[in-house]
Order: C-alpha cells, then sequence, then structure tokens
C-alpha cells in the first residue's frame, strides 16, 4: 500500500465527498505511526472540510489522547470550531501549552493568536516567557499590546533581536509589577491601542 505519506492525494477526494463513513478512516491515517507531518495536517485538513462540529469534537477528543495531532488542529482551527465551547476550550489549552513548551514548529504563530483569542487572561505571561522566540516573538509582542491595551510598549519593531529583547524587558517589568491583578481589554480598546503603538514603531523607523 506504500508510504502514508504518498496516501494525500486521496484526502482532498474524501473532503469533497464528506461521506461520514469516511471519518474514522481519515483520522485513523492520521493516527498512524508512519503518517508523515504533513499528511497528517492534510488529514485534519480534509476533515475540516466537512464544516461539522461533529467531526471537530472527534478531533479533539482524538487529540487529547494522541498529542501529535494537536499542532495540526491548532493551525487548521476555524470558525466552526471556536464556535463550540468544548473544542475551543482544548485548542486554547493546547495552544499555550505549545507555547509554553521547547517544540516549536510551524504552529506557533497559530498558537499565539488561539492562545490570545480564546484564553487571553490565561494567555499573558504565557506571551511574556514566548517573547524570545526568534520567530514568533513579534506576534507575541502585538498580541500583549492587543490583550491589555498598554500603548507605552517601546516603539521598537519586535521582530528583530534587538526590538524583542526591549520588548521582553518591558513586558516581563509589566507583569512583574501587576502579578496577576491585570484586566484584558475589550477588542475595540485593545485595537486603538495597538494602532498608536505601531504609529509610534512606525515613526521611530523613519528617524
Amino acid at each position: 500500500r506504500g508510504d502514508a505519506y504518498d496516501r494525500q492525494g486521496i484526502l482532498p477526494a474524501l473532503a469533497a465527498l464528506k461521506d461520514p463513513r469516511s471519518v474514522p478512516l481519515i483520522l485513523a491515517f492520521a493516527m498512524r505511526a508512519n503518517t508523515h507531518p504533513d499528511a497528517r495536517h492534510a488529514a485534519v485538513g480534509a476533515l475540516r472540510a466537512y464544516g461539522s462540529t461533529a467531526v471537530w469534537r472527534q478531533l479533539v477528543d482524538t487529540g487529547a489522547v494522541r498529542p501529535e495531532l494537536r499542532g495540526a488542529l491548532i493551525d487548521l482551527a476555524d470558525s466552526v470550531a471556536l464556535s463550540d465551547a468544548r473544542v475551543s476550550a482544548a485548542l486554547g489549552s493546547w495552544a499555550l501549552e505549545l507555547l509554553d513548551s521547547d517544540e516549536g514548529g510551524e504552529n506557533l504563530r497559530a498558537a499565539v493568536r488561539l492562545g490570545a483569542r480564546l484564553r487571553p487572561h490565561d494567555a499573558v505571561p504565557v506571551l511574556v516567557r514566548f517573547l524570545s522566540d526568534s520567530s514568533q516573538g513579534g506576534a507575541a509582542a502585538v498580541e500583549l499590546v492587543r490583550l491589555t491595551g498598554v500603548e507605552s510598549a517601546p516603539p521598537l519593531m519586535p521582530w528583530t533581536e534587538p526590538g524583542r529583547a526591549l520588548a521582553q524587558h518591558f513586558w516581563e517589568a509589566w507583569l512583574a509589577a501587576h502579578g496577576t491583578r491585570y484586566e484584558v481589554v475589550r477588542p475595540d480598546v485593545g485595537e486603538r491601542a495597538y494602532q498608536a503603538w505601531f504609529r509610534r514603531v512606525l515613526e521611530r523607523e523613519r528617524l
């Protein structure tokens, strides 16, 4: 039957059919030990195409016992997944666990986004610790401004090494001063703070 990765080509066809009988077959393929990570990601994508809360619940139930699926679930979470309380609770927890681990990988940007959206208060200290990450530390700095409404963060691009270091120093001091007493601001307040902060960043870049 060939290497598991070679089966990736049939997944779009199964997704297009949306036959409920295919769900356990695709799940079994995703869980196989020899399934290539790209093919596992494609399998989750095929199941996402069903647009079904019930299928997403099967996915997170499987992810609860098969951690290797969680990265793909975080990366591919859509509005159907996020509309279900049980699914979104699992995804939010796994996103923060991924950011607090040393695993790395391609799912970190999605983990930053989901953690901030689904577990905003819990995400703040995790994002502060994650600021040193060379690939997505800048995204964490942006989410911190949006979550806290603190527009006085350093006006330096946090996607550069000096910018990340300065952001980390600022946010660690901020968190030490506030402890757990901080509040997550409304999205509109956070967006205004982000826009004000980013204008300062751009002004600094022009100097």
